[in-house]
């Protein structure tokens, strides 16, 4: 965990992180509560566990954040097992899963687990967008199956939009 990330969260969690991202949320109060009144996507987030665990912990507390925009249930797994046992439950939680979102990191292309969650997901149709995080770029290398199109900046907005219009096209 980088420093300032540790020191944000022993100095009230993630509330100061909140801070951090709510400038520039121009959205209205009847907007944010139109969002919030829809049903709340089941969410499965795949993440690169061995270098990308803090943009998880942030992305997931945040959408608790009464301001953001949306809301996630998540439903990722949250400890280390035998890898035909992991298979099993990363497919059993993905099936009752609404969409997959992806945060993109700079080294996802070592992240096997994410490759074979993005597989998961495409072999049982769960939707899945990706979001780049800890300075990711487009020029990353993406897991096999996640189009470079359905990857987008982590703003509470473009994430919003990404999961409304996700959720809706799955429907």
């Amino acid at each position: 965990m980088n420093g300032l990330v540790k020191v944000l969260l022993g100095l009230g969690g993630l509330v100061a992180v909140s801070k951090l991202f709510q400038q520039g949320d121009e959205r209205s109060a009847d907007d944010k509560a139109d969002t919030r009144s829809r049903r709340t996507p089941r969410t499965f987030i795949s993440f690169d566990f061995d270098h990308d665990l803090d943009a998880k912990t942030l992305f997931v507390g945040q959408a608790k954040n009464s301001r953001t925009p949306f809301t996630v249930v998540d439903a990722s797994l949250k400890r280390a097992m035998p890898p035909r046992k992991w298979v099993a439950a990363v497919r059993e939680r993905m099936s009752r899963c609404d969409l997959v979102v992806v945060l993109v990191g700079k080294r996802m292309a070592s992240a096997r687990g994410v490759h074979t969650e993005v597989r998961i997901a495409r072999e049982l149709g769960v939707p899945m967008f990706g979001v780049y995080v800890n300075d990711a770029t487009d020029s990353c290398r993406l897991p096999p199956g996640l189009r470079r199109g359905r990857v987008i900046p982590w703003t509470w907005g473009g994430i919003a939009e990404s999961i409304d219009g996700t959720v809706e096209s799955a429907a």
